[in-house]
């Protein structure tokens, strides 16, 4: 039995690009129940495997699963009225060449090369940085490559800096702030003894220096803007928090800071913090004996 044109074009997306792809149930969007019994985590990088699926579902359309194929895809639904893509590329920058399908509801899809591996989320509204999931392909019925930007003709691009640093951006997992500035924390300490320690926020943030600044492409973290900050130390605490906006920065945590200040800065730090570390386990010792 021939292969249906959407058959062969999954297997092109396999042989060509190396994308684990599977089969949609047909007129649908779903991954097709009836061979992927965990949906797009069942996608599949052997061609007779898909030589199988399509010639018992011949009308199925095709999707890709992102992750597996060390993608992200930026999906701009452009028909949707409060679609934030123009300001996102006003703000970032706009994308650079790579391919890009047109979608069935007028929407776009930005294809790029994953390089963190997890984190990314939703830049907008309107706009999804999609990673996790999977996306319909070309060859579906509704999908297209834009001829201006084919697969077969504009290679796979990164996604630059600014947006990247945008889709993977982590809320803070520092406790919530006590009013206290950042600067009366451990870290605030160390921070100011290093020489990395910048200007107040009213809420008792800090800009400061990224440690990685040698890492950054886009001339922020400098500790003259707010891209890369340290929070205050919430009450019955001294550590404080830390948190980079920027990509090569987007998973690290106020371990890895500890592990590459200066020693003379931890130093002065433990010392700066010493008499409060010792009234915080007072309190501690206190509350335990009143609960005991």
């Amino acid at each position: 039995m021939k292969l249906s044109p959407t058959g062969r074009s999954a297997i092109a997306y396999i042989e060509r690009f190396g994308w684990h792809v599977g089969p949609t149930k047909p007129g649908t969007k779903l991954p097709h129940p009836r061979f992927l019994r965990h949906g797009h985590l069942d996608a599949t990088d052997n061609p007779e495997q898909i030589r199988i699926w399509y010639r018992r579902e011949p009308d199925a359309g095709v999707f890709v699963s992102c992750a597996a194929s060390k993608l992200v895809v930026i999906d701009r639904d452009t028909y949707k009225p409060d679609c934030t893509f123009g300001e996102l590329e006003a703000r970032l920058g706009r994308l650079p060449d790579t391919p890009r399908a047109l979608t069935q509801r007028g929407g776009e899809h930005y294809y790029f090369k994953d390089s963190v591996g997890t984190g990314y989320r939703n830049p907008g509204p309107g706009v999804e940085a999609k990673h996790e999931g999977y996306v319909l392909a070309p060859a579906t019925p509704g999908y297209r490559w834009d001829a201006g930007a084919h697969l077969l003709d504009v290679p796979i691009a990164d996604l630059p800096d600014a947006w990247l640093a945008c889709v993977t951006a982590r809320p803070t997992t520092a406790l919530p702030s006590s009013g206290i500035d950042a600067r009366d924390s451990w870290l605030g300490a160390a921070f100011q003894a290093a020489g990395w320690l910048g200007d107040a926020h009213a809420d008792g943030r800090r800009n400061a220096r990224c440690p990685w600044l040698h890492e950054h492409s886009d001339g922020r973290g400098d500790g003259n803007d707010s891209s890369t900050v340290l929070f205050a130390r919430a009450s019955g605490r001294t550590l404080g928090g830390f948190r980079c906006s920027h990509a090569h920065c987007a998973s690290r945590t106020w371990r890895d800071v500890v592990e590459v200040l200066p020693s003379k800065a931890k130093w002065k730090a433990d010392q700066a913090m010493s008499r409060e570390r010792n009234q915080v386990a007072i309190r501690q010792l206190a509350s335990m004996r009143r609960a005991g």
